[in-house]
């Protein structure tokens, strides 16, 4: 997803951005990018 939303970046733009059960998805344009949280923990 982070891949995908780089992609698509520009200087300025308008993000629409939703959590809903565990997913995060953000509106590029007529676009929606999806992807699932995850929790990671520092190691140490």
């Amino acid at each position: 997803m982070i891949a995908a939303l780089a992609r698509r970046l520009e200087r300025r733009m308008k993000l629409e951005v939703s959590v809903s059960g565990g997913h995060l998805y953000v509106n590029v344009g007529s676009e929606t990018l999806r992807g699932e949280i995850r929790r990671f923990a520092p190691e140490g």
